[in-house]
């Protein structure tokens, strides 16, 4: 009996050894899943200004036609949000400023 009982001794430290290392993968590969799928606000505001000086040469009445893909305000959301919605939600009152808080030169 004794020649027996180091074989399941190990087979048992290798299935639980084995569990552990899926449970932890599986934690780590939800997570960065759900970091891949979404941007921040201030990510999305660099996009958005850097396609607004690049695309459209920092003209503020195009700022409610850049698109920031990835950007989402809650977790079901699938709304693509201009720039002009972006600013809103950092605070920056109309599209003027939030040229020239993209860096821009607005008259």
């Amino acid at each position: 009996m004794k020649g027996l009982e180091l074989p399941v001794n190990m087979i048992i430290i290798i299935a639980i050894a084995v569990l552990v290392l899926v449970v932890v993968a599986a934690f780590f590969a939800g997570r960065t899943g759900e970091g891949f799928a979404s941007i921040s606000l201030e990510q999305a505001f660099t996009q958005g200004c850097a396609a607004l000086r690049a695309g459209y040469e920092c003209n503020s009445q195009s700022i409610g036609s850049v698109i920031i893909p990835g950007y989402k305000k809650g977790a079901n959301d699938q709304t693509p949000h201009p720039l002009s919605e972006i600013c809103a939600d950092k605070g920056i009152p109309d599209l003027n400023a939030c040229a020239r808080a993209c860096g821009c030169v607005v008259t």
